[in-house]
């Protein structure tokens, strides 16, 4: 949802006043929790150079918001049902900062591991949320980190733990979420669990030959060996080497479709 902010017409003279002000920073929420966005807007109401031009309650509202109105700031939360804050910096290319709000700490090394501008604790405390805003005044817009492209003859490093695994593209079977973290499924029978998210793969793999046919799994379709049709407009795929099928999503139906006839 995005809002029209009285004060985004003159962010360098109040024509009643006549007084110099401020350059406003744009800023949008990211949360699913109502009550939680609703705490934080009270918050940044007593800032008078930030204004909320909108708010999205998940990961894929925000994507579609934030390339729109081109905020400065984003505050996001981090465990949202479906894709976590971390999904979402990899599906927009905008430059902003980020300001992970979470009732959580688990996840602060690797927040800052993606150039967060900061780091707030649930609930947010007044003094803390105005050190952030005087570090995003002094800082310059962060870009956001871009995911490789991989080739299909790359052969790329998995991390998972104290281990380091090599995997040409083409190897990989199937790629499942699990939670923050994805298990990759390899033709020679691995499973690496490593920490990286579905949309980080899928950035790096749209080009290639697979394909994201549910929220939690993306597949080789190079490797597809049945196509199940379970029920009216709904389907599953079997993969070479995989004892289960996958459930194909409607929407991703039409994109496997232009795949596969591609």
């Amino acid at each position: 949802m995005a809002y029209n902010h009285p004060r985004l017409a003159f962010t360098s003279r109040d024509p009643t006043t006549k007084r110099l002000m401020p350059p406003l920073i744009k800023a949008v929420l990211v949360d699913d929790e109502r009550l939680a966005r609703h705490a934080l807007r009270t918050l940044l109401a007593g800032h008078p150079d930030l204004a909320v031009i909108g708010e999205a309650e998940s990961v894929g509202e925000a994507a579609g918001l934030i390339p729109r109105l081109q905020p400065e700031v984003i505050f996001l939360d981090i465990q949202m049902p479906g894709e976590s804050g971390f999904d979402l910096l990899s599906r927009v290319s905008v430059t902003f900062h980020t300001v992970f709000v979470t009732a959580y700490d688990a996840f602060a090394l690797r927040a800052f591991e993606v150039n967060a501008l900061d780091y707030l604790l649930k609930p947010v405390e007044p003094e803390r949320l105005a050190e952030t805003l005087a570090r995003a005044r002094a800082a310059p817009r962060a870009r956001l980190p871009v995911a490789p492209q991989f080739g299909a003859g790359d052969v790329i490093q998995i991390a998972s733990g104290a281990h380091r695994h090599f995997i040409k593209i083409s190897d990989i079977r199937a790629i499942q979420a699990e939670g923050d973290y994805s298990l990759v499924a390899t033709r020679d029978k691995r499973r690496i669990l490593t920490r990286k998210t579905m949309a980080e793969w899928e950035q790096s793999l749209r080009h290639l030959r697979f394909c994201r046919i549910h929220r939690s799994v993306i597949i080789n379709a190079s490797l597809i060996e049945r196509i199940t049709r379970k029920a009216s407009e709904e389907y599953a795929v079997k993969l070479a080497g995989e004892s289960e099928s996958f459930p194909v999503s409607r929407r991703a139906w039409t994109d496997l479709k232009k795949l596969l006839r591609g």
